[in-house]
């Protein structure tokens, strides 16, 4: 089973994965990453604050240290962090994040 964790909730149900439950988590608000580990074994961490403005950075940390905090707790027991590539030249606070 895998367990899709989005703000997105009624994109994600809509989309009708199959073997996948779908729950809501913000990754900023850290009360709802409670119980999210619960029979977990790996995570995709897959995450960019699109819609921050000026705090993007500030925001991506505090999404991570959330979800460190909670991995601390879990039997989860391995994290793939996904991120991006970008040009040596050209370095937005998107990617920089």
């Amino acid at each position: 089973m895998i367990t899709a964790a989005t703000r997105q909730l009624d994109w994600a149900r809509a989309q009708n994965w199959s073997n996948t439950q779908c729950c809501y988590v913000d990754l900023l608000a850290a009360k709802t990453l409670n119980n999210i580990m619960t029979n977990i074994d790996i995570v995709y961490f897959l995450v960019h604050s699109m819609a921050a403005n000026n705090n993007l950075i500030e925001q991506e940390c505090l999404a991570a240290l959330n979800v460190k905090n909670v991995l601390k707790h879990s039997q989860v027991k391995q994290v793939i962090y996904l991120s991006a590539l970008q040009n040596h030249c050209c370095h937005s606070q998107h990617l920089i994040s």
